[in-house]
């Protein structure tokens, strides 16, 4: 497999691409294209003044999508964590609560932490021969 990779020769071929080709090569991931294929695709689209907020990150680095309506510190606070897994009964009306307050991560967290809550109830049962 050769290495060898023609910026000059690519450069001029996207000239001729349109926009949407362009963008889909752009926002590919370094498995379909080489990093210096996607940033000279980027470097195009910017002559042509099209800018993208995902340009910023580096080719192939593709971070999980945010949950839809989720702030990003939307987080529980440390003492509420303890208490959802230690009081795991009373996480539903504070799920709620939060999905209320359109806070559908910290919402998520209280959920999975009474997950934990109720497993390590039903494991320190076990243990103490219940």
């Amino acid at each position: 497999m050769s290495t060898y990779f023609d910026a000059d020769a690519t450069r001029q071929l996207y000239r001729e691409y349109d926009v949407d080709r362009l963008m889909a090569i752009a926002l590919a991931t370094t498995d379909e294209y080489s990093e210096e294929a996607i940033g000279l695709a980027r470097q195009e689209l910017i002559a042509r003044g099209v800018q993208d907020a995902r340009f910023d990150t580096p080719p192939g680095s593709h971070a999980p999508p945010p949950i839809p309506g989720a702030d990003s510190a939307d987080t529980l606070p440390l003492v509420i964590k303890v208490l959802c897994v230690l009081l795991p009964g009373i996480v539903i009306i504070l799920a709620a609560a939060y999905l209320m307050a359109n806070k559908k991560k910290a919402a998520g967290e209280a959920l999975f932490l009474m997950m934990i809550g109720w497993f390590f109830w039903l494991l320190l049962f076990k243990v103490l021969g219940n």
